[in-house]
């Protein structure tokens, strides 16, 4: 088949029996993120998100190095008082009476 009607390796084994991804994961030792974000142009997110199934927040902190704050509160438009009660565990007192002291001091 190869010589006689001179056909791609790849458009051989693609025909006959393997998917895309998988001729380019165990031929061409690509991983699978790399198919899928450039063959199939999916973003980083996206792949991340649906292949990995790791979180929007993990994704964000771990891939983005956005601070959990920052995630929190641009992402799920969390209030700063929310994200301070729940996250830190800090008391709705300490919030409202100096919030900026401990922010500073726990370097939030």
């Amino acid at each position: 088949m190869h010589h006689t009607y001179n056909m791609l390796m790849f458009n051989i084994m693609h025909q006959t029996y393997m998917s895309m991804s998988d001729i380019m994961h165990h031929t061409y030792n690509m991983s699978i993120f790399d198919i899928m974000h450039h063959t199939y142009n999916m973003p980083m997110f996206n792949i991340l998100h649906h292949t990995y199934k790791m979180t929007m927040s993990d994704i964000m902190h771990h891939t983005y190095n956005m601070s959990m704050f920052n995630i929190m509160h641009q992402t799920y438009n969390m209030s700063m008082s929310d994200i301070m009660h729940h996250t830190y565990n800090m008391s709705i007192f300490d919030i409202m009476y100096h919030p900026n002291d401990m922010l500073h001091k726990n370097n939030y």
